[in-house]
């Protein structure tokens, strides 16, 4: 018929060629992720308290004792460690720290002046929310009880604490708050413990360093 459309001609109810998907049609396969996004396979954070200890039940020097680490996927010794190590290490600043068979058992005696440092690194640390230092032992001289400060010496921030003379093990925690430094600002950092005052000699048998609430 002489009004017949062309072979070419576009159905009478066909949308405009510009017309705008509906809103509920997926997006383009090429399309890109956010700048921000993180890759489908990464890790999250870990979460939760680290913590190490060091015992002397069966040492024989100070910078031989037993270790022992929190179980935490992705935080071990190597996390602990100084920049460039794989363990962390105890230092005998004065090298004149002894092994004792006491009677709460074999410790280090620390003291009169002695110090005893426990070397740290926690660069890849992101945050924590405080920091306990639990030490297990007695004031070495019976005559008296002992002063001690643990603190880190990087920025000297630490605090205090004591222990009885008699025969049964001290239970002491030191709360550090947030004296250790975490992320690339700590680099080389410790806790040091020192006796202050009393008898100035610690027998030591166990100290743990936890950081509670962390994420690494």
């Amino acid at each position: 018929a002489a009004d017949a459309g062309g072979a070419d001609a576009a159905p009478a109810d066909a949308p405009p060629s510009d017309a705008a998907p509906p809103a509920d049609a997926a997006p383009q396969a090429d399309s890109a992720p956010p700048a921000d996004a993180a890759p489908a396979d990464a890790p999250p954070p870990g979460t939760g308290d680290l913590w190490l200890q060091i015992d002397y039940g069966s040492a024989y020097t100070a910078q031989s004792p037993a270790w022992s680490f929190s179980p935490t996927p992705g935080w071990g010794a190597a996390q602990w460690a100084t920049s460039g190590s794989t363990w962390p290490e105890v230092w005998d600043r004065w090298n004149n720290i002894t092994i004792s068979n006491d009677p709460i058992g074999r410790a280090a005696i620390i003291g009169p002046s002695g110090s005893l440092q426990l070397m740290l690194g926690l660069e890849e640390l992101i945050s924590y929310q405080s920091a306990t230092v639990h030490l297990e032992g007695r004031s070495y001289a019976t005559s008296s009880w002992v002063t001690f400060d643990a603190w880190n010496p990087l920025n000297g921030c630490g605090g205090s604490g004591q222990m009885d003379q008699d025969w049964t093990m001290d239970l002491v925690d030191v709360d550090l708050g947030t004296c250790l430094i975490a992320g690339a600002g700590g680099g080389i950092e410790a806790v040091r413990l020192e006796p202050t005052g009393g008898s100035d000699a610690i027998a030591l048998v166990r100290l743990r360093v936890t950081l509670h609430n962390a994420r690494w």
